[in-house]
């Protein structure tokens, strides 16, 4: 082909024709292949599950712990509340405990001497007192002087003494005297009963006291056989003696006597029965005897006892006891 052919070929009108039609089919198929991609890829999109949420434990569970959670916390909380309630309680009893009670005396004292015993009661709580009673448990050898107030059962004293400020503190003195032997101990308790105001509760709060006896008031001495055959007679004496500067009234001495033993006679006629004497007055150093006649019978080797007492008749009808003696005699061969 010539120069001149090729240059008419190359930039003749159907050439450039030819060369826009390819373009435009090229550019076409570019789109196209664009188009197709992306349908592809749509096609190749998987569907995706709507979202769920993950738990590593279930609700219920987690329901459940709570629960126990709240349940341990209100026991806790009602354990703080009644172990400060106990708290509470404990140290307000312990306070209660700062009411008190002594009492003040002669350590030792002389039978048939009069003394005066100090009960002072204080109050060093954080609560007033009311509705107070006193309470003495006299000695056996104490005899004590009564006041109006006072009601006694026995040797048990109660006194009235009313209410108590806090802070405060009163004194109560009893008078009396010891009728015992010497050397012997006599012991006094006091119980204080007390309520603490706007409370219903009642406590008590205690204290003793000892005293010895130096001197006894009376002499009182039994005399017996050591010794006896079965039914011979023999004779008790009883002696008696105030040795105190005190005189002594309407004492009574009553005789014990032995199994077996049969009274015959006394050289001061009885009072009651055959066993009683009543002694109007006893002035100090004055003495007495009485002398009692009668037999006694018992097996061989067998110990009959007898005994005396000296006192004098309280109130409810008891017998005050001053001193009692017994004495023992062996029955031998008839």
């Amino acid at each position: 082909m010539s120069l001149e052919d090729l240059n008419e070929q190359l930039h003749s009108r159907d050439t450039h024709l030819d060369r826009a039609r390819l373009t435009v089919h090229e550019e076409h198929s570019q789109e196209e292949i664009e188009k197709e991609k992306q349908g592809f890829q749509k096609k190749e999109e998987w569907p995706v599950a709507p979202k769920q949420e993950m738990y590593l434990v279930s609700p219920d569970v987690q329901k459940a712990r709570k629960k126990k959670i709240y349940i341990a916390l209100g026991s806790l909380v009602a354990l703080l509340v009644m172990g400060a309630i106990a708290f509470g309680g404990y140290t307000y009893l312990k306070r209660q405990s700062a009411v008190s009670i002594f009492i003040a005396g002669p350590a030792s004292v002389a039978s048939a001497e009069r003394v005066s015993f100090d009960f002072t009661y204080a109050n060093n709580s954080w609560n007033e007192i009311e509705n107070t009673t006193l309470t003495l448990v006299l000695p056996e050898t104490f005899q004590i002087e009564t006041t109006p107030e006072m009601k006694m059962t026995g040797k048990r004293v109660e006194i009235p003494v009313g209410g108590l400020a806090r802070g405060a503190n009163k004194k109560l003195t009893i008078n009396g005297k010891f009728y015992g032997g010497k050397g012997e101990k006599a012991n006094f308790e006091a119980i204080l009963r007390y309520t603490p105001k706007a409370t219903s509760s009642q406590f008590d709060t205690k204290a003793t006291f000892q005293v010895i006896l130096a001197t006894s008031p009376l002499l009182f001495e039994v005399g017996a056989p050591s010794e006896l055959a079965t039914g011979q007679e023999l004779d008790y004496v009883i002696t008696y003696e105030n040795r105190s500067p005190e005189t002594f009234r309407n004492l009574r001495v009553i005789a014990k006597y032995p199994e077996d033993f049969q009274y015959l006679s006394s050289d001061v006629a009885p009072s009651e029965g055959n066993g009683t004497w009543l002694i109007p007055e006893l002035k100090p150093n004055q003495s007495g005897k009485i002398v009692i006649h009668g037999s006694l019978n018992g097996v061989r080797d067998t110990a009959k006892t007898f005994g005396a007492t000296i006192g004098i008749l309280q109130g409810d009808d008891s017998l005050f006891t001053y001193n009692m003696v017994e004495k023992r005699t062996q029955m031998i061969a008839t």
